[in-house]
């Protein structure tokens, strides 16, 4: 089980994501996936309640890691929809995650060889893109990252670094009243 995600991010205009949504539809299958996500953040995990109204699931996923790094381990654990505010209630409950961050995310996914492409449009992130490839083993993070950075550069996007993933968060979660991460 492929438990690594290396995942890269780019902030886009509305005519770039126009722009890439007509292009990655013409080279790959689009799959809506509209989510409402209850995402809870601490510097060193990140967890996400999301409930995927296009698709009629829901799921938890766990980040070991900061949500501004561009690698983690992740582990997901899929949920019925009726079950989202109870799985919000009981993550509150382990009392480290007293609040949370919600959000309304518009999404299109798409497949590329091993790359997962996801253009996004997102209450506190706007317009952006995300790339990522899962990996087995630490040891295959850096030649994942390399392909991510040359899949961006191809399409004339600067990926964005941890320190202005970084940022970006933490302009958000300080507007909920949160503590910088």
């Amino acid at each position: 089980m492929k438990t690594f995600e290396v995942e890269l991010r780019a902030l886009i205009s509305k005519d770039q994501y126009q722009q890439l949504l007509k292009y990655f539809s013409k080279i790959s299958s689009a799959e809506i996936d509209n989510a409402r996500t209850y995402t809870f953040l601490t510097s060193d995990i990140n967890i996400k309640v999301k409930n995927m109204i296009s698709k009629g699931k829901a799921k938890i996923t766990v980040k070991n890691g900061a949500e501004y790094k561009q690698d983690a381990k992740e582990t997901e654990l899929e949920i019925e929809p009726k079950d989202i505010k109870k799985a919000v209630e009981l993550i509150k409950a382990i009392g480290k995650f007293k609040r949370h961050i919600p959000s309304y995310q518009k999404r299109t996914n798409f497949k590329v060889n091993d790359i997962s492409i996801s253009l996004k449009h997102d209450t506190h992130w706007k317009y952006h893109m995300e790339a990522e490839i899962m990996v087995k083993t630490q040891n295959k993070i850096p030649q994942a990252k390399e392909k991510l950075e040359k899949f961006f550069k191809d399409l004339g996007l600067k990926p964005m670094t941890e320190n202005e993933n970084q940022k970006l968060i933490n302009s958000i979660v300080t507007k909920f009243g949160f503590k910088k991460i």
